[in-house]
């Protein structure tokens, strides 16, 4: 039996670092899906994510309903 796990990628201002993050994970034959958390980044993170991800379907995108930066606990549970 093979085991199926999300893995929660919460980020701010980590364009920089996001798609590394994701295609590490994407690598591993257990997981199942990405969900990343823009925590209000200013940087363009959740459009190079909308770029890089946006028709894959083992990745989502979310973030908070204001768009403002909550910290890293509330954007992982978020995700």
């Amino acid at each position: 039996m093979q085991m199926e796990v999300s893995v929660v990628i919460p980020v701010f201002n980590g364009v920089d670092v996001v798609e590394h993050a994701v295609r590490s994970a994407l690598d591993l034959a257990e997981v199942h899906e990405v969900i990343i958390v823009d925590d209000g980044s200013t940087d363009g993170t959740a459009d190079h994510c909308r770029t890089m991800f946006g028709t894959h379907p083992r990745v989502q995108l979310v973030a908070h309903a204001d768009g403002r930066n909550h910290g890293v606990s509330m954007a992982r549970n978020l995700g």
